[in-house]
């Protein structure tokens, strides 16, 4: 399939050159040689001639010519005619298939534009230096060249060149098996495409799109697009393009195992290449149908299609012999009992394995002598380049010597006018200051009222529902009115602090578990936000004196600030420790968040009365701001301190130091959290639900990247119910009973499944128990959600293999939390089988008994018995591990969070890894013996995994 890509890439590639008007012949030669004219008219002259009459036809006097061109640019210093005549000589040498000097010279010429700062020109040298390597088939070395390209093109707003690079990475990753990286960029340019009106280009991407779906192992999506670019080309019956989508759905209708449809698609492709060609074309096709009659036993029929095959490879070189093809003509002809002509196949068979590594070592010589001579010139280029900066230093130096001298003049200046508006300035601040107390009284009394507006909105609305829900109706009103209650203290206190009436109660006792069980009640507020709530104590018991009201203020404030400030999967961090200062002893306090930070200007303030930051788009406007100004003086009260440090970006912590005192009457304390401190702790609680507030706080995924959800349930109704429920956070698919929830699970392989227990055929017992025991599914995290709600069936469904264990009527809250961690889970085993840990030789079934450990070791074993195999293919794969193309992708998603590739790849690259270190085998023998057939791909790939160069890892 990888023929078809690049048969059709080539069709849609036109080599980007810089524009030129037509001009008549014999009058450019009288302007060339007319001295009169001006520089750039005879310039333009000369270039129009090189890329209108010689660059194909006498690509010798093209070059002659640009070099003319090029020195009269020179003279001028225009850098963009400069690197165009480098252009030229560069498609001069490619018009002869001299490569390497026709990238020297578009490297040339890329200076001269980047010289010129024209994004749009570096951006199509960056592209011409792509199709040279991609002419070589070097796609590789092409991609990043084409990347940075669309970079350029991008900054330049060049909409065609985008489009249309676009669609050459894309393709270029399909080729080279990447189909993950190759989708963003050809969804792009299908988008491009749809837009312009080019439905004919629409229609083969369709079928391209398609096609990285089936590498990827889901074959629906690759069926479906291939459909869509069928009848798309129904508009364009004359194209011979229509064969490229018949030829995909040939070959994934073979790996499906379905003959009849895929040998329909053939024959419906070949008809088309017979009748428009081109005819090398159809030896992909050709070789599917070879394969289907040979293993259905038509040797009569099966033999046309190898010999066409043979005939076609010596007439086209563009489509070679492969060495199957020639195995398969040994079987066949051994198979109707032509020995000559088979063992003549069998020679040929072995012939063509041993020319092909042959090949790939010349390749590699050849790579090595042009990247030699290109680091040779770009180390003189780099020297020149050094110079230049060291004489731009110097001068540097100069200007900063004078400035710094102009810097210190205007100090003295500066010095003497300040003395003069200090005493303006003062009144001023103080004026300013009389202003801005006013806006944050001004402030607090709007925010106050919104304060007290909630609790009494629900209050008075949960009175109309008395006679409908008594229950949580008067639930409701009595927890608002309690934190209706406590913004009325705290601003009692504030009014006791003023007038110097507020007292202080100590007790001697432990202040260590107190601050602990403090931190606790904010654990559930923390959870409902997915933050980590942590407790941290140097030491693990400080008697001393203190006040409980007070220090709960304290910390209550404190906590409440940083867990509402502070992002989901964000931590807050409760420190407490003892040191002696000065010879004091003294408590230290600290509260560390990973929120947002506050700007150094709202530092100042943050602990004066009414202020409020409002540097957060989340909680703009919410509060009082009287909480940190009565936390800094209760602390003050108590003789202490409280400060704040933050930095934006990462988070802020408050250090609240008390010092140690001893006199008050000792108590032992042993009491449940006060119901203050717990009416703080609900009061900061959101009233939203969790379903809601997911969606609010979360990145909203695309339909087709949310986890898929299996929902097993009998209840039509329920199941309705349940997918109401989980909307737009799932990609949902239900089944009506046990045996067919155990199918579709086995045919999808799910993120996660949520099964009733009493069901028809098998119950959910049967299916957790089977499905925890199949590798194919055995990963899946399962949520059992029954009425049958006795300790015994709880225990049966979790000794079966279930993941949670849910009891109808269920709460909503609590479905989400649990699906929720239990996705987190399957996270967390992706991490224990990424890196090197995952091909770790110690990952053994007799070391670990663990199903997915089993798995994997027979996966590697599968890639290590076809290690030095480069021809080992994914459907082959698939077929040796017993599993679909489908199955095997989601797997070893679920796993890895890699594709089939991916894994093969990385199994081959560790194992090079390994020969590195125990071998004396040079780089291009390791790369042969894992599989790799170009050795430059393999450095490449060897780059990419483990940051070094196999050379580098060798040394």
């Amino acid at each position: 399939m990888r023929n078809v890509t690049i048969f059709f890439l080539l069709c849609l590639l036109p080599l980007i050159i810089l524009p030129q008007p037509q001009i008549n012949l014999d009058s450019l030669w009288d302007v060339w040689h007319d001295p009169s004219l001006a520089d750039s008219s005879r310039l333009h002259g000369i270039e129009v001639i090189i890329q209108d009459n010689y660059l194909n036809s006498l690509p010798d006097s093209a070059f002659y010519y640009a070099e003319w061109a090029y020195t009269l640019a020179e003279k001028k210093k225009r850098y963009g005619s400069m690197g165009y005549a480098r252009t030229l000589q560069s498609q001069s040498f490619k018009n002869r298939n001299r490569f390497a000097e026709a990238i020297e010279y578009e490297e040339k010429g890329l200076k001269c534009y980047e010289a010129q700062e024209d994004k749009k020109l570096i951006g199509r040298s960056y592209y011409n230096l792509g199709n040279l390597y991609f002419l070589q088939g070097k796609l590789p070395q092409a991609i990043p060249l084409y990347s940075q390209a669309l970079s350029f093109f991008e900054k330049s707003g060049e909409k065609n060149q985008i489009d249309q690079v676009n669609y050459i990475i894309g393709t270029c990753y399909l080729s080279v098996e990447e189909p993950e990286k190759a989708l963003p960029y050809l969804r792009k340019s299908l988008k491009f495409k749809e837009e312009d009106g080019k439905w004919h280009v629409v229609a083969s991407l369709l079928s391209t799109i398609g096609q990285a779906y089936f590498h990827l192992g889901d074959t629906a999506q690759a069926i479906a697009y291939n459909l869509q670019s069928l009848e798309a080309f129904k508009e364009f019956p004359a194209s011979p393009a229509r064969a490229q989508p018949l030829q995909v759905l040939a070959t994934i209708y073979y790996e499906k195992g379905d003959e009849e449809q895929a040998i329909r698609y053939c024959k419906q492709s070949l008809e088309i290449f017979e009748e428009r060609g081109p005819e090398f074309a159809t030896t992909a096709v050709r070789r599917i149908l070879g394969k289907i009659y040979f293993a259905q036993g038509k040797l009569d029929e099966a033999l046309p299609q190898w010999i066409r095959i043979q005939e076609i490879s010596q007439k086209y070189p563009q489509a070679p012999m492969e060495k199957e093809d020639y195995r398969y003509l040994y079987l066949t002809y051994k198979a109707q009992g032509k020995y000559p002509l088979a063992l003549e196949m069998y020679e040929n068979y072995h012939q063509a394995q041993d020319s092909s590594r042959k090949n790939e070592n010349t390749k590699a010589m050849m790579r090595f002598e042009v990247q030699a001579e290109y680091d040779k010139q770009k180390a003189l280029d780099d020297l020149a380049f050094e110079k230049q900066k060291e004489q731009q230093r110097l001068i540097s130096l100069g200007i900063g010597l004078v400035l710094l001298l102009s810097l210190v003049f205007a100090a003295i200046i500066w010095n003497r006018l300040k003395l003069s508006r200090r005493q303006k300035r003062e009144i001023e601040a103080q004026k300013q200051l009389v202003e801005q107390s006013e806006q944050y009284k001004e402030k607090f009394l709007a925010n106050i009222s919104h304060e007290f507006r909630t609790p009494l909105t629900v209050i008075m609305g949960m009175t109309e529902e008395l006679e409908k829900s008594p229950e949580e109706a008067k639930k409701m009103i009595f927890r608002n009115s309690e934190n209706l209650l406590s913004l009325i203290n705290q601003l009692l206190d504030l009014s006791k602090l003023e007038s110097g009436k507020l007292g202080i109660n100590l007790i001697q006792a432990n202040i260590i578990p107190y601050i602990q069980y403090l931190s606790e009640s904010f654990q559930s507020f923390a959870e409902t936000k997915d933050i980590q709530l942590l407790f941290y104590q140097d030491v693990a018991e400080l008697v001393m004196d203190y006040d409980e009201e007070k220090v709960q203020q304290i910390v209550s404030n404190l906590l409440s600030n940083a867990i509402k400030f502070s992002p989901q999967k964000g931590k807050v961090k409760v420190h407490v420790k003892a040191q002696h200062q000065n010879g004091k002893e003294e408590l230290i306090l600290q509260v560390k968040d990973t929120g947002m930070g506050i700007e150094p200007s709202s530092l100042l303030h943050i602990f004066d009365r009414f202020y409020q930051v409002d540097n957060s788009h989340s909680y703009k406007g919410e509060g009082t701001g009287i909480g940190l100004a009565l936390a800094k003086e209760l602390a003050e009260m108590m003789r202490g301190t409280i400060s704040v440090t933050s930095e934006i970006g990462k988070g802020t912590e408050f250090t609240v130091v008390l010092p140690v005192s001893r006199e008050a009457d000792l108590q032992v304390l042993d009491r449940p959290l006060s119901r203050k401190i717990m009416i703080q702790a609900e009061k900061d609680q959101p009233s939203f639900p969790l379903k809601e507030k997911a969606i609010a706080n979360d990145q909203i995924l695309p339909e087709d990247e949310l986890p898929l959800l299996l929902i097993i349930e009998d209840n039509p109704d329920v199941a309705t119910y349940i997918e109401t429920c989980l909307e737009g956070l799932y990609r949902i698919e239900k089944a009506e009973n046990g045996q067919v929830g155990i199918d579709k699970a086995i045919e999808m392989v799910p993120d996660i499944i949520i099964t009733d227990v009493m069901m028809p055929q098998k119950d959910g017992f049967e299916v957790c128990n089977f499905l925890k025991h199949d590798e194919r599914t055995s990963h899946i995290p399962i949520v059992m959600l029954t009425a049958k709600a006795s300790i015994e069936d709880k225990l049966t469904g979790l000794q079966k293999g279930a993941d949670a264990y849910l009891i109808k009527p269920f709460n909503k809250q609590e479905l989400f939390i649990r699906l929720q961690k239990l996705i987190e889970l399957r996270l967390q085993l992706q991490k224990r089988y990424s890196g090197a840990a995952l091909f770790d030789p110690a990952l053994r079934p007799e070391a670990s008994p663990d199903i997915e450990d089993v798995f994997l070791v027979k996966l590697k074993d599968i890639i290590q018995a076809h290690l030095d195999d480069s021809e080992f293919s994914i459907p082959q794969f698939c077929t040796e591990a017993g599993l679909s193309r489908t199955q095997m992708h989601r797997k070893l998603k679920a796993l890895t969070d890699m594709s089939a590739t991916h894994f093969i790849r990385s199994f081959r690259l560790q194992k090079a890894k390994e020969l590195l270190r125990s071998t004396d085998l040079n780089v291009s023998e390791i790369a042969y013996d894992v599989g790799f057939r170009d050795p430059a791909y393999f450095s490449t790939s060897f780059l990419a995994e483990f940051g070094v160069s196999p050379s580098e890892m060798r040394n």
